[in-house]
């Protein structure tokens, strides 16, 4: 609107003049009423996509640091999102699923990230693998190399 960077300018064709930018920059602030509306009333909220005033928009706020609840079953989360998810399960009266097996988290992470079964062999050293973080390290390093040269 500023023409301050040539390849985003807009409107493309001509700079807007500084009273056109001024009364643009005011409407904003008024939280850009409907100009059709013999009012100028806000425009009404529809189903969908709603339009609220700015401050409800949630992208507007800064993030609240917020507690993890307390749970019955302290053993279960590793972390403290475990922790949010374990409150809801436990609210509901039910129980977490047990873990699975490394094979099957295995071939979770292989399908997610590149939509293929891994191999036997990388089945088998995943298995045998005894580091604790082994599947946050293996979702994190992307596609195995045995894996990515089928691609």
């Amino acid at each position: 609107m500023r023409y301050r960077d040539k390849d985003i300018a807009m409107p493309p064709k001509k700079k807007l003049s500084t009273e056109e930018v001024a009364t643009l920059e005011q409407w904003m602030k008024m939280v850009a009423p409907d100009p059709r509306s013999a009012t100028g009333a806000v425009a009404k909220e529809t189903k969908g996509a709603e339009h609220r005033g700015r401050e409800d928009i949630l992208e507007l706020h800064p993030a609240e640091k917020i507690a993890p609840p307390e749970v019955k079953d302290a053993a279960w989360p590793r972390g403290n999102i475990d922790r949010f998810i374990l409150a809801k399960i436990e609210e509901k009266g039910m129980r977490p699923a047990p873990d699975a097996a490394p094979e099957v988290l295995l071939r979770r992470i292989f399908y997610t990230l590149t939509g293929l079964p891994p191999s036997a062999a990388e089945v088998d050293a995943f298995v045998c693998e005894t580091a604790d973080d082994k599947v946050t390290r293996r979702a994190r390093t992307g596609i195995p190399t045995a894996s990515a040269s089928s691609w």
